[in-house]
């Protein structure tokens, strides 16, 4: 065949893949209510499946296994509770109390705190005109208070949902993998087997590595930030510790965003002095996460430049708001290896 039509055939399979996967990506984003949880019940299998296998190779089935995982996590996951529900209601409660604080302060203290009296400022600058820019934060705050009382409405069905789908699809999906595995392969032709399988393994592979460094990362991170805002007496020191470790499985720009709550607690709240210590704390964090942790458990797991992370991130963060943010890079990572893999593929096949 013409190397030139060759080349043709070949982009022109990869675009049709690359659109069937866009399709997908649009139906599981425009069902993100129901796919939400079967997607979280994918994370927790790529998580337990390992330790049910270095259980299982201690001689107990794969039910026996899962169900021993299952026991101790619940046992851990009620002892973790009942420690830290009263923290966690104590917070809640602290932070109900001084949310007209809060909001006031972000008013009066911030936003009077003019860039320039002089006219031109807001001549040359229209959107620093300081009552508009109060009138907008009032509009960001009255909509933040009623997100927060939409989501505790709903937390008792999001509870139901969690209880009632995570767990049957993270059952399925770890005691009945062979047998789905088995039966998506046999739906291949034999042609494409070697090359879909050596897909789907790589995936896997990534995948898994990468949801496990993420979720060790955020804990320690979590840990170590809201043992450090203890320490120096911050208000609600757990939840933003929290906060600050999960905002960090974001690439690069997760850190900047879980420095701002921190941030600005000490500010409406505290002296300069606090404020230094914050930001002291948060950059041992950082530096904590960048020289030991990233580099025991996150080796060579996404050989992208940062540049390219961020980009991909920010077009997440555009089409799919937070959640889009957080899985931008793994989605990305996916279709990297569907689209080297099956380039290789479709060179051999149409070489021939």
């Amino acid at each position: 065949m013409n190397p030139i039509n060759l080349n043709k055939k070949i982009w022109l399979n990869l675009f049709l893949i690359l659109v069937f996967i866009t399709i997908l990506g649009y139906i599981f984003f425009q069902f993100i209510s129901i796919f939400g949880y079967v997607l979280i019940g994918v994370i927790l299998s790529y998580i337990l499946n390992p330790i049910v296998k270095k259980v299982e190779a201690l001689g107990f089935s794969k039910k026996h296994a899962f169900s021993i995982i299952i026991t101790i996590s619940l046992i851990f996951i009620i002892t973790a509770m009942t420690i830290a529900i009263p923290l966690i209601n104590q917070e809640v409660n602290s932070l109900s109390n001084k949310w007209p604080e809060i909001k006031s302060k972000i008013n009066n203290q911030i936003l009077t705190e003019k860039i320039n009296n002089k006219n031109e400022s807001t001549y040359y600058f229209p959107l620093l005109n300081i009552e508009i820019a109060k009138s907008n934060i009032d509009g960001f705050l009255l909509d933040y208070s009623s997100q927060i009382n939409i989501f505790a409405k709903n937390l008792i069905s999001v509870i139901f949902k969690l209880i009632l789908i995570v767990p049957i699809v993270t059952y399925f999906l770890i005691i009945k993998r062979r047998k789905i595995k088995k039966k998506i392969f046999q739906l291949i032709p034999n042609k494409y087997f070697e090359i879909i399988f050596a897909m789907v393994k790589e995936i896997n592979k990534s995948i898994e590595n990468y949801i496990s460094a993420k979720i060790i990362q955020a804990v320690i991170i979590s840990v170590s930030a809201s043992i450090g805002f203890i320490i120096i007496n911050l208000n609600f020191p757990i939840f933003l510790g929290i906060f600050v470790g999960l905002a960090n499985i974001i690439p690069y720009i997760g850190p900047l965003i879980g420095a701002i709550p921190a941030i600005l607690i000490a500010y409406l709240f505290f002296d300069t002095k606090i404020i230094i210590f914050v930001l002291i704390l948060l950059l041992i964090v950082q530096l904590i996460d960048n020289f030991i942790i990233q580099p025991i458990i996150l080796p060579k797991l996404v050989n992208e430049h940062p540049i390219v992370v961020i980009v991909i991130t920010l077009i997440g963060a555009e089409l799919f708001g937070p959640l889009g943010m957080i899985m931008a890079l793994p989605i990305f990572i996916i279709i990297k290896i569907i689209l080297l893999k099956s380039y290789i593929a479709l060179d051999f096949l149409y070489s021939k």
